[in-house]
């Protein structure tokens, strides 16, 4: 099943058929119902990480090491996300409920997704197993979080963007070669914890992840390239000289 929504998210984000309803594509319909974007994005990651926490508290085993390898990364990477929403991103404008409900159950199905997968397939691990993943997880996380803080400078403190202003395309960082680095270390997280979890299903539900976030910056892309004439032609998507 995760493998045909793959398909269908490259096909239809890669196309522009359909948008991930956030950011720069979100939609204007249902604005009178609105939410802050920051009250939005907080409670779309807020909610997976209570459920994870809740699934481990029920079904988990404490003791086991594969257990606490899978809760510390599912758990610690929600968590992470909230306190950006909280203390690191500036967001512009609202974020209708329509496409809150939409990041909360994604988030909330990708998050139930893994922890069935993991809590129904109990396996020994040991410390050889985590020397590969776990340095992965802490380098994406830190590339995540410094490609985050590097669009942060770029906007204002306190309201809306100046529309007098051109945007401003980021250049330091990975950011000198891809458009969406943040979403190319996003993608390097998720792929350590599948290297932990090791099951078919958590490989999918990355594959699903990693297509969102590549078929994404593909529309991102597409959109400098519309909207900024200075916009370097020659900047990837997501990943250096790849994609």
């Amino acid at each position: 099943m995760y493998i045909l929504l793959t398909g269908i998210i490259i096909y239809l984000e890669g196309t522009g058929k359909f948008h991930a309803p956030y950011g720069k594509f979100r939609k204007t319909y249902f604005h009178h119902l609105a939410v802050t974007t920051r009250a939005g994005m907080f409670t779309a990651h807020f909610v997976p990480a209570v459920l994870v926490l809740l699934l481990y508290i029920k079904y988990g085993n404490w003791r086991d090491s594969y257990h606490l390898a899978t809760f510390g990364f599912l758990f610690a990477q929600y968590v992470k996300r909230t306190l950006e929403c909280l203390f690191l991103h500036r967001y512009a404008g609202n974020l209708c409920q329509f496409s809150m409900m939409y990041l909360i159950l994604y988030h909330s199905i990708i998050s139930v997704t893994c922890c069935y997968s993991v809590l129904s397939n109990p396996r020994k691990i040991g410390p050889s197993e985590l020397l590969c993943p776990i340095p992965l997880i802490m380098y994406s996380w830190l590339g995540n979080l410094w490609h985050h803080s590097l669009l942060m400078e770029l906007r204002p403190r306190k309201g809306k963007y100046n529309v007098l202003r051109s945007y401003r395309v980021p250049k330091r960082g990975w950011f000198r070669w891809v458009v969406c680095p943040h979403y190319c270390f996003e993608c390097f997280a998720w792929f350590g914890f599948a290297m932990i979890a090791r099951t078919t299903l958590v490989f999918s539900v990355v594959l699903l992840i990693s297509a969102s976030m590549a078929s994404r910056s593909v529309q991102t892309r597409r959109w400098y390239s519309n909207h900024l004439e200075e916009f370097p032609v020659d900047r990837w998507c997501i990943i250096p000289f790849l994609l």
